[in-house]
């Protein structure tokens, strides 16, 4: 076995090395979060994760993420039992993801329903007013952020990493708590 191998065996994968302090983390999680827009919001049915796209409303200032959903949902059930969750956003083309977890609970508050709803609810609801909408509010808890420079920075780590064998530094990577 050359050097070259050896060494690549030893390569660990990189965590948690972005040397911003907390808040900043945070505040990155809630910016990334807010621009990508759709996650994939995932419960847990006491068997199994499930997992399934919904638009985020996140609210920094609010400390929380809010989704419009259908009373009729299998997701409200389950957070009755299960009400700890893990919102996850991709933004592929940048090498950009946030992962959010924390409470979630399904309310018929129909002030925020109102304060939330936007033209693009139009797809699911004829209007604010529909009484089958519901409110499902995540408070945060913990948070995860990788943040690459860009897709071009990234294939250019990536090339050098196959040339040196060593672990390509892809970006920043943290968890902070909520």
């Amino acid at each position: 076995m050359s050097q070259f191998d050896r060494r690549r065996r030893t390569v660990k994968e990189r965590q948690d090395d972005n040397p911003k302090p907390p808040e900043e983390v945070r505040d990155r999680i809630w910016e990334l979060a807010e621009k990508i827009d759709i996650c994939m919001f995932t419960t847990w049915d006491g068997q199994e994760q499930q997992s399934r796209p919904l638009s985020a409303r996140v609210r920094k200032d609010e400390h929380a993420v809010y989704f419009l959903v259908d009373e009729s949902g299998e997701k409200n059930a389950q957070l009755e039992r299960f009400p700890a969750v893990s919102c996850v956003w991709a933004d592929n083309g940048n090498y950009k993801y946030v992962l959010i977890s924390g409470q979630a609970r399904v309310s018929d508050d129909r002030a925020k329903i109102a304060e939330l709803w936007t033209q693009a609810d139009l797809a699911w609801w004829e209007n604010a007013d529909d009484p089958s909408i519901r409110v499902l509010t995540v408070t945060p808890e913990r948070g995860e952020l990788w943040d690459s420079p860009g897709k071009a920075m990234a294939l250019v780590k990536m090339a050098s990493a196959i040339i040196t064998g060593d672990a390509p530094k892809m970006g920043d990577n943290a968890k902070v708590d909520f």
